[in-house]
């Protein structure tokens, strides 16, 4: 039974360490109207796929393909097809990320966010199991 609890423990940690680390690395890409949430990670693949699909774009004559790029409360502005603008501000965020501690809001919308997994069977019934462990050997 140890190892069977060991391992729901080891399992439950890891979801737990898996999700704080995307939303440590979550930051958010505008551009040409789209706005969607990116893994920092890869902000040089989602931003040239920006600029690929949807080109340079002017609305009433004025440029709009300034990619505005959001990071812990951080705006970043990348000038369309300028990739040493693009590699300098991955390198900003990367950088940041290693230091990355949440607020005090971010902090309880992860706990929700983590407290809602439950609704999912899978990790409903992996806490379940942990739980009644505990009840059985404790």
């Amino acid at each position: 039974m140890k190892k069977k609890l060991d391992q729901l423990k080891k399992d439950s940690n890891q979801c737990v360490d898996e999700y704080l680390r995307l939303r440590r690395l979550s930051g958010f890409i505008n551009y040409s109207g789209v706005r969607c949430e990116i893994n920092i990670e890869e902000i040089e693949e989602n931003v040239r796929w920006f600029w690929g699909r949807y080109g340079r774009v002017e609305v009433n004559g004025k440029s709009m393909d300034m990619i505005k790029v959001e990071y812990i409360n951080q705006s970043y502005y990348i000038p369309f097809n300028d990739e040493e603008k693009l590699k300098e501000t991955q390198k900003i965020m990367r950088a940041a990320a290693k230091n990355r501690a949440f607020t005090d809001k971010e902090l309880r919308v992860l706990y929700y966010s983590l407290k809602n997994t439950l609704n999912n069977p899978k990790y409903h019934q992996m806490h379940v199991d942990i739980n009644e462990i505990l009840r059985i050997h404790f």
